[in-house]
């Protein structure tokens, strides 16, 4: 009960009295229903990543979302270029064959190195911004982005992100125009 001069705080309550907070988003077990959803191909792609579950929550605006698809792209290539050239597919003996590892010689085997450079000075390029900003944007960044992502470890890892993506947004020239144009769905 309020005492005799303070209003009494306005608002739905718990069974004990507490006040209930407003409704921010979708519930948790909504947003695994459509996770799941969507890795099973039935519901938008974005819900399938954590970056992509903060976008249509509205936690992180439609530029740092492009980033951190972008950077997410970036680092699953690098990882794949740091594994070296790929093993050859069938075990042939035929020189040419689809099982013949890449000559470096070869028009083929030039380009993928071409590829393997490009890719690698993206990566440094994005990896001096980051850590421009601090080893510890740089990590949030890296555990946000990284495969499915993880969810940021409280309110300051998620701004430490933001910040580590719009520095990469800078970097890449991502603007309004090339951000996505997708409002959060309604979750029922």
């Amino acid at each position: 009960m309020a005492r005799s001069g303070r209003k009494r705080k306005v608002g739905e309550r718990y069974p004990s009295g507490q006040i209930r907070p407003e409704d921010t988003g979708p519930s948790p077990t909504q947003t695994k229903r459509l996770m799941m959803a969507a890795v099973a191909g039935m519901a938008d792609a974005a819900w399938s990543t954590i970056p992509g579950i903060y976008f249509l929550s509205g936690k992180i605006s439609p530029i740092e979302y492009e980033a951190a698809k972008r950077f997410g792209q970036l680092l699953e290539r690098y990882t794949a270029c740091l594994q070296g050239p790929r093993y050859p597919r069938t075990s042939s003996a035929e020189k040419g064959s689809v099982g013949a590892p890449v000559d470096v010689e070869s028009d083929a085997g030039i380009a993928e190195v071409n590829r393997h450079v490009s890719v690698m000075q993206r990566y440094n390029d994005a990896h001096v911004v980051l850590v421009g900003h601090g080893m510890l944007v740089e990590a949030a960044v890296l555990n946000f982005c990284s495969g499915l992502g993880q969810t940021p470890n409280g309110y300051e890892n998620l701004l430490r992100a933001k910040r580590g993506l719009n520095a990469l947004a800078e970097l890449w020239k991502i603007n309004e125009k090339a951000a996505p144009k997708q409002e959060p769905p309604q979750v029922v």
